[in-house]
């Protein structure tokens, strides 16, 4: 193999640069003593603003403070879209107007929030419960997710009130599974996560050579730490109504907790799926 030596190096990137066609450039980027000149400079300097200088999703998408009608019309624009592209426009509403007016007071951290209930707080997160399977529960939080991309509406809510990547219990039990223990850390220190499905993952599980653990168990517990120290929130959403149950799979430790963690939100009706 043929190397290039120092000088070659330099004056093929030489002839390649006198090569550029870009019209705010000069097609001759070295004079003929091989400087850049002053122009060449501005035009340079120029490009990389332009570059370094680009808005992020952030800047494109800021957090906006919206009152409880504005966010009323975004939230039911963003129910609209939903029911066109993914149910092919059959009108099945999947939240009451009661249950949007509630989730609606909490978003937008409204004080009718906290009077709905003695004991409910903004510095909670929602814990929407319901023994109906297909009720709306994970669709109504999604509607308020922060995902630029999954709404395009250029609206995020301010953070800490707002819902992140939704995640199902059984996919973090199947991700300590295959990664360990590292596989699911981020589920406990991320500031804001919603636990989808509570109750739907197996009690315990085996990961080989280590004992059985109850995995959404240690998340929670996990959270509730970081929620007396930090002040993260954790949503949650269930088809399970009876508190036993709750404790028969996490322990009265845990499940003591959850009136710290959590507002408590009963969701009643039919299924909401085709």
């Amino acid at each position: 193999m043929y190397r290039l030596t120092s000088g070659e190096v330099i004056e093929r990137t030489k002839t390649r640069l006198t090569q550029c066609s870009d019209t705010n450039v000069s097609h001759r980027p070295f004079n003929t003593k091989g400087v850049v000149t002053d122009d060449q400079k501005s035009a340079l300097s120029n490009y990389w603003q332009k570059v370094n200088g680009a808005k992020t999703i952030k800047e494109l998408r800021p957090a906006q403070t919206l009152g409880k009608k504005e966010a009323k019309a975004v939230i039911k624009g963003r129910a609209e879209t939903y029911l066109n592209h993914y149910r092919s426009g059959k009108k099945k509403e999947f939240i009451s107007e009661n249950g949007l007016n509630i989730l609606i007071s909490y978003f937008t951290k409204s004080a009718d929030f906290e009077a709905i209930n003695p004991n409910y707080s903004l510095d909670k997160g929602l814990f929407l419960r319901g023994g109906i399977y297909g009720s709306g529960k994970t669709m109504s939080l999604k509607l308020f997710s922060e995902n630029p991309y999954f709404w395009r509406d250029g609206v995020t809510f301010e953070s800490g009130y707002a819902i992140g990547n939704i995640n199902s219990c059984i996919n973090i039990e199947n991700e300590y599974l295959q990664y360990g223990f590292e596989g699911i850390n981020k589920y406990k220190r991320r500031n804001i996560i919603t636990l989808d499905d509570l109750m739907q993952e197996s009690r315990e599980v085996q990961r080989y050579g280590e004992g059985r653990k109850n995995i959404i168990r240690d998340v929670l517990r996990a959270r509730y730490e970081l929620q007396q120290n930090y002040g993260v929130k954790t949503h949650a959403t269930s088809n399970e109504l009876g508190i036993e149950t709750f404790i028969d799979t996490y322990g009265g430790d845990v499940v003591s907790r959850f009136s710290e963690m959590f507002n408590d939100i009963v969701s009643e009706g039919e299924s909401k799926r085709n």
